[in-house]
């Protein structure tokens, strides 16, 4: 994987399919967070500004939560989120030994993310492959999307367990923007999960 000179190194690099590909070295936002996002991989946009969430996709995400934050007169302005990947490497869709090779990498992300009073983060895992890269096997997306489902990482000081909101990938609800209102259901209760409401 090419990174960006002076980030820090990513481990299991080595033989990935995606070795020589561009990637970013991890994501971004706020830390501690109430929310923590995994989408499948970085878009062009989001490579070429080393900045997760950046192209269309990320503008429709961030539309959406502005929505959410505004919700009942901005009751969640609030709300505090940190973006990642499944995968660091854009280009194309991620394979299965891909997302094996990332794994680790996201584990050891998700352990640094801290949670706001006491609360773990409330994960929103956009897509198959976030679930996948998160240990939660689902025939299709479209049969848990609004689910609370859980997720147990290992972590230098123990196992964390983390709530985890399935949503649509922001390009399949480009492509069919019916999708819009179901997304934003999960988004606003993803949200108030993490607010223990």
């Amino acid at each position: 994987m090419r990174q960006r000179e002076g980030s820090p190194p990513i481990s299991g690099c080595k033989d990935c399919p995606a070795e020589y590909d561009p990637c970013l070295w991890m994501g971004a936002g706020d830390n501690p967070a109430h929310l923590i996002v995994v989408s499948n991989r970085p878009s062009g946009f989001s490579l070429g500004k080393n900045t997760p969430f950046f192209g269309p996709t990320g503008r429709l995400f961030r539309k959406l939560m502005d929505m959410v934050r505004k919700y009942q007169d901005g009751r969640y302005q609030d709300v505090k989120i940190y973006k990642t990947y499944s995968v660091l490497a854009g280009e194309y869709e991620p394979s299965a030994e891909h997302v094996r090779f990332c794994q680790p990498n996201l584990m050891r992300e998700l352990s640094s993310v801290q949670g706001i009073d006491d609360r773990e983060p409330v994960i929103i895992a956009m897509g198959m492959t976030a679930l996948k890269s998160l240990g939660i096997p689902v025939g299709k997306i479209t049969s848990v999307v609004g689910r609370v489902l859980t997720t147990t990482i290992q972590t230098p000081l123990g196992e964390r367990k983390f709530n985890v909101v399935p949503v649509f990938e922001m390009k399949s609800v480009k492509k069919k923007p019916g999708l819009t209102n179901i997304v934003l259901a999960a988004l606003l209760q993803a949200t108030k999960l993490a607010l223990n409401e």
